[in-house]
């Protein structure tokens, strides 16, 4: 079943549709990873399920289109340079009125905390970042108009039931219960946390599938070198850091993500600024995610 969601390749359609069935697969499988990594983090071995998760789940079919050399060793590289992503978008609600986010941050020449209600320990100002590509992805695709045809390696649906199945099982384990960490997260305004890209009722999976009802809304993903993490919660430290201090465009990010329709259009608003970020196209990055091991895109 895994292989099967995962390989909805680059170049399709993918749906976000995700039966309660199969977020449920999806969640033991991001349970697994999760333990596994901890175990790693733990002894500085990569334990054998690791292995055997790449032998038995990453798809081995051929990938719709090739990189060329070039992109490929481009691709490489800049992976090689940026240790944490964060994933946003083009527009979001603000005091009920849209607002132009790619504008705001490059104004500013920096990402701006802010008010985040998931970490269990209690509310924290700080920006979140993720520590893999595919994950931050994901909270980028939020911002995502689903009418449009996306080039993806697996739904952003898809990949935050791997995730934060693992976020919410660990978070239950050291805080007392789901429920617990439920009421927390409630208190602290995960419900109200959707309304920044959709205003419809929805819950946080939802959000993942439904993504953006902002006209003329994109995914943007910026990569980032560098960071001073604050001190979080084991079910948070896994797979992302909070940091509280602004991330300045100029000395630690290493790129900017946006699907190649706004590539032209994203370069536009920064060079405005006089910000002198390379621009690559979201897709090409897919297509790389296509030839990696599962366990790697996901540790």
């Amino acid at each position: 079943m895994f292989k099967r969601l995962l390989q909805q390749r680059p170049g399709k359609q993918a749906t976000d549709r995700i039966s309660r069935g199969k977020r449920i697969y999806l969640g033991a499988l991001g349970r697994m990873m999760g333990n596994a990594l901890r175990e790693q983090g733990r002894t500085g071995r990569t334990p054998r399920r690791l292995h055997l998760l790449d032998r038995v789940l990453t798809p081995k079919t051929s990938p719709p289109y090739h990189l060329s050399a070039e992109t490929h060793k481009q691709i490489s590289k800049t992976m090689e340079q940026t240790n944490y992503w964060h994933g946003t978008g083009r527009y979001q609600y603000r005091d009920g009125k849209v607002a132009d986010v790619l504008e705001y941050i490059a104004s500013h020449r920096e990402l701006q905390p802010s008010l985040d209600p998931f970490e269990v320990s209690g509310q924290m100002q700080s920006l979140s970042l993720a520590r893999v590509r595919i994950y931050a992805r994901a909270y980028a695709d939020l911002h995502r108009n689903t009418a449009i045809p996306a080039e993806r390696y697996g739904t952003s649906a898809f990949w935050s039931a791997a995730f934060l199945a693992d976020y919410a099982l660990e978070a239950a384990r050291s805080e007392g219960g789901l429920r617990q960490v439920m009421k927390r997260l409630q208190q602290n305004g995960k419900d109200e946390w959707h309304a920044k890209v959709n205003q419809r009722p929805l819950s946080v999976f939802s959000t993942f599938a439904a993504g953006s009802d902002i006209p003329g809304n994109y995914p943007i993903l910026f990569g980032v070198h560098t960071v001073s993490e604050l001190p979080t919660s084991p079910a948070i430290a896994i797979h992302e850091v909070r940091t509280g201090e602004p991330v300045k465009l100029d000395s630690q990010v290493t790129h900017v993500e946006v699907p190649r329709a706004y590539i032209e259009e994203t370069e536009k608003v920064l060079a405005g600024h006089a910000i002198a970020l390379p621009v690559y196209a979201l897709e090409d990055f897919e297509q790389y995610a296509a030839m990696l091991p599962t366990s790697r895109l996901m540790s």
